[in-house]
């Protein structure tokens, strides 16, 4: 299978989607536009595997009652798009290995990924080998139980923006020096034109508060 269209597939009473089109590594398109996972329970590795995707847009989906959806972009090694401005699951528990060698994503801006209840984040994005930039504001929260190798094998150098209210468990989890801003209201985007930040901008240890700090002081 290359290419999927499931605009008339309906799917609101569907509460069990796990692996839904894991091992598909020949698909290249897929149309979810008008795809309801409203019931939906478990969206586990639902695209695990997919590796010739290069771009998904979820914009569509909204979960309120999922719970479970470790695994659900793992090994989609060509994916360089994700929309997930929507993403709003107040109910999920388990998100581990989510991005988990998601290697061509350069960039993951996470500000509506409101998870507020998760517990198990382990390995997040683990091996994302050339992502340089991700924005979890709102990802990490106090319920938090396993947050471990969540960075594991991303470049040494990555911009992360995060809140101060999740900064300590977020610091204690980062083995090296990434460029650290903890104030996301800035334009990011354009700030990964004007940097290079793939190279030796971020100086060791720049623990900074926003993009105008980054600017000034790791630039």
């Amino acid at each position: 299978i290359i290419s999927i269209n499931l605009n008339n597939f309906d799917t609101s009473i569907c509460t069990d989607m796990t692996g839904m089109f894991a091992g598909c590594s020949s698909l290249v398109s897929i149309d979810l536009n008008n795809f309801l996972i409203s019931s939906a329970i478990n969206i586990g590795q639902m695209f695990r595997g997919c590796s010739s995707l290069t771009s998904l847009d979820l914009s569509s989906f909204s979960g309120t009652n999922v719970q479970y959806m470790d695994n659900m972009f793992n090994g989609c090694s060509l994916l360089v798009h994700i929309n997930l401005d929507h993403f709003y699951y107040r109910s999920v528990i388990r998100m581990g290995e989510l991005f988990n060698g998601c290697i061509s994503l350069v960039s993951l801006n996470l500000p509506n990924f409101y998870t507020q209840n998760a517990q198990y984040m382990d390995k997040l994005f683990y091996n994302c080998k050339n992502l340089q930039y991700i924005n979890i504001e709102n990802v990490i929260n106090s319920y938090s139980v396993d947050i471990s190798n969540m960075f594991f094998g991303m470049p040494q150098n990555f911009v992360i923006c995060y809140s101060n209210s999740n900064a300590e468990k977020i610091d204690n989890e980062i083995k090296y020096n990434p460029c650290r801003v903890k104030d996301c209201s800035g334009n990011w985007k354009e700030a990964l034109k004007k940097y290079n930040v793939n190279s030796s901008t971020c100086i060791n240890d720049c623990k900074i508060n926003n993009l105008y700090e980054y600017e000034t002081k790791c630039y």
